[in-house]
């Protein structure tokens, strides 16, 4: 039970979609060619699966399946209106045919990729069931195998119904949503034979077995009754019925004859004489009604048969005992068995199939116009919100060390002349390599921004090159010359120079402020090169600490905007995590299918929106805990008596702290040069090289071509002498294109 489709030439149709669409250097072709081949061995070996073990007709159908999805998030698959004018491939168009796998029709037709991926899709479930059919049953394990498999089918379906993109709207009953249910119901009612089967293997309480029996006849019971919606449907649907009868009835009524024959065994252990004469009657009378539905089937006649025996011994045995020995009432009748199952559905889980690489490259126009526009917008708003935390950052540190903080706490809480935590922090700096490091990070920076520079030149003479080459044969040919021109095909590839441009004018701006900054600061940050026992003989010695009560307060507030400033820090580095490792375009091909591209751009402003308001709300609360720190270090200055010695004191301390934030702002920022210079490289300039090149090298194979055609012709046209000269009519000639 499968559908069986046919149809070929998927990977010529995606071929021609790339090659109407896209420009690709000829290495990149070779990779797509390549690609493409495995992926019509894929879809080759999933039509002769049939013909395969059941495990492995799964796995390579669900391979395919996988490669659809794919395929779908990738490509335009739909038919439309070829036109003799434009060869042009607007979608992937492929015939895909499939027939029904409930009753023969004829093949279902259709252009959507969703009708391939329900009926590949139904395969998988149907080799489950081969899978469940076809296991070894003569052991306990064996039958909780083939339960498994059947439940694993029933998965599958489900699957589909909680889909409903894979419903197909075709009147073909086998992929209709009743004909879903139905094929999962069916796959756990034969899970419940394969569980009854297996607990009588295993010698279980006849209890236990009565009620998995009763749960298998009870799960029988409603599928015989199957109508489709549609009058197609409603005579396919009574077909299968009509085919499935049997099958079906046989089962519903072998495990409720089964059901009452355990709980019959169960009821003489109660000492139940009479119920279990009526319950063994019970159950040879329903064993009788089978008759019927074992016609033609040698091996359902021979477990009815089995069964029946089984009875009529135990209910002989009963007879006489109880007419002997016990004299119990027999009962006209008896209630219905307990029904109980273990069965459900194990949830079906796609496998990973992703694309090789190169199709990363092949972004719908619509989508790659929307992610770019999204990224540009997202990262002028994180820009923004770099600079506004940049600059209230310096707006802090400038407020804090008119107030000469926290130098002028450090003096008076330690005795020591450098406070502990001062002096690990200062140490810290030194083994990095305090000023050398700087510098060394700076010729790092700028010659990665040499490199970029000298990257978007060489991209920028490979189109100028191509573009005066262009013009220079449209100037000899004229209108013979009739291939597109450079302008109209190289359009992209200047669009992405021209935004590698901003951003390295924007970096070359920042690095500008870094240069000035190391140059203005250069003295005060000259007080890291000096030994700690150099800066401790400029620093008085106190005799013991002021211990003001007032301090405590200023640090406590200090500590506070401390951890503030850390956990804006940290909401930034979160935002550009977002920018940087989101690739918008491929969230939105992800997204469902009938999502609407504005929808998937909206939710993820949404998002950036939901992290930017978190870090604006600490960048507001800066105003406050500053205005507070002002008021209680006010209150601290009114309380502390001032002399020479701690003033000189505070202000060295004061001096080491502003040269220690201030070389980690500039490794900081230099870092983040670095990284932004190196990641372009990477990212932008070297792949947007390497594509320019490949467009060059193929503009300049089809110029010589197309070069040399030309020149053979008019040589040929210079040779032939016409008997007449034709006249062109006044205006001149139409341009056909």
């Amino acid at each position: 039970m499968e559908r069986w489709g046919e149809g070929s030439g998927l990977a010529t149709a995606i071929r021609n979609y790339i090659d109407t669409n896209y420009i690709f250097s000829p290495a990149d072709l070779a990779q797509i060619d390549s690609a493409l081949g495995e992926f019509a061995q894929i879809r080759d070996r999933s039509s002769k699966a049939s013909a395969l073990p059941g495990e492995k007709a799964v796995e390579v159908s669900s391979q395919y399946y996988s490669l659809l999805c794919e395929l779908e998030n990738r490509f335009p698959f739909r038919q439309y209106k070829t036109s003799m004018f434009s060869k042009k491939a607007l979608a992937v168009m492929i015939e895909f045919k499939f027939s029904n796998a409930l009753v023969a029709t004829a093949p279902l037709k259709s252009f959507d990729i969703g009708f391939e991926k329900a009926s590949i899709l139904f395969n998988v479930g149907a080799a489950f069931s081969l899978c469940g059919a076809t296991t070894d049953c003569s052991s306990s394990e064996g039958y909780s195998n083939a339960a498994k498999f059947f439940m694993r089918a029933a998965g599958v379906f489900q699957y589909m119904i909680q889909n409903p993109v894979l419903i197909t709207a075709q009147e073909s009953l086998d992929l209709s949503l009743s004909g879903l249910e139905w094929m999962s119901n069916l796959m756990l009612a034969q899970a419940a034979v394969c569980t009854f089967e297996s607990a009588v293997l295993k010698n279980m309480s006849p209890g236990v077995i009565s009620k998995l029996a009763k749960g298998a006849s009870a799960l029988f019971e409603p599928l015989t009754s199957f109508v489709g919606t549609g009058s197609r449907m409603r005579a396919q649907s009574l077909t299968i019925a009509k085919l499935w009868e049997k099958h079906i009835k046989f089962f519903q009524l072998h495990m409720l004859a089964s059901s009452h024959f355990f709980l019959a065994k169960e009821e003489l252990k109660e000492d139940a004489f009479g119920h279990e004469i009526a319950r063994l009657n019970q159950a040879l009378s329903i064993c009788e009604e089978n008759k019927a539905f074992t016609k033609k089937s040698g091996a359902f006649e021979l477990a009815r048969a089995r069964l029946a025996g089984d009875i009529q011994q135990r209910l002989k045995e009963a007879v006489k005992d109880n007419e002997s020995l016990y004299f119990a009432k027999v009962p006209a009748s008896v209630s219905s068995p307990i029904s109980h199952t273990l069965v459900k559905s194990i949830p079906f889980e796609p496998v990973s199939f992703p694309l090789p690489k190169i199709f990363d490259k092949i972004i719908p126009t619509e989508i790659q116009e929307a992610a770019s526009h999204l990224a540009d917008e997202l990262k002028q708003k994180y820009n923004s919100l770099r600079d506004r935390t940049s600059e209230k950052t310096d707006i802090l540190k400038a407020t804090l060390a008119s107030l000469h903080l926290p130098g002028s706490l450090d003096a008076v809480e330690h005795v020591e002349k450098i406070p502990p935590d001062v002096r690990v922090q200062f140490c810290g700096i030194q083994s990095e390599g305090e000023m050398f490091l700087i510098h060394d990070l700076y010729r790092e920076t700028k010659e990665s921004n040499d490199g970029c520079m000298r990257l978007l030149s060489e991209v920028e003479d490979l189109l100028d090159a191509e573009l005066a080459n262009d013009k220079k044969m449209r100037s000899s040919f004229g209108f013979k010359w009739s291939r597109p021109r450079s302008e109209e095909v190289a359009t992209e590839y200047h669009h992405d120079l021209s935004k590698a441009r901003k951003y390295m004018e924007q970096a070359c701006i920042a690095q500008e402020k870094i240069e000035r900054a190391m140059k203005s600061q250069s003295k005060s940050l000259s007080i890291l090169s000096k030994d700690v026992t150099e800066i401790e003989s400029m620093i008085p010695s106190l005799s013991k600490p002021i211990d003001l009560e007032a301090s405590a307060p200023v640090r406590k507030l200090l500590d506070e905007l401390s951890f503030s400033v850390q956990e804006r820090e940290n909401k930034l580095k979160e935002i550009e995590k977002f920018l940087t490792e989101t690739n918008f375009a491929a969230k939105l091909m992800a997204l469902p299918r009938g999502t609407l591209l504005s929808s998937g751009v909206a939710s993820e402003k949404a998002e950036f929106d939901k992290k930017s308001t978190l870090l604006l709300e600490l960048l507001k609360g800066q105003d406050l805990l500053l205005e507070r720190v002002d008021k209680a270090n006010t209150d601290f200055l009114k309380t502390r008596s001032m002399d020479a010695e701690l003033a000189r004191k505070e202000r060295v301390l004061q001096d080491i702290n502003d040269a220690m934030e201030t070389f980690r702002k500039l490794k900081r920022d230099l870092n983040q040069g670095k990284s932004f210079y190196l990641d372009l490289i990477a990212n932008c300039l070297e792949p947007l090289k390497l594509n320019v090149e490949g467009f060059t090298a193929a503009r300049e194979a089809e110029r010589q071509i197309l070069e040399n055609d030309l020149v053979s012709r008019s040589r040929g046209e210079s040779d032939a002498k016409p008997d007449f000269e034709p006249s062109a009519p006044e205006g001149g000639f139409p341009s056909w294109r």
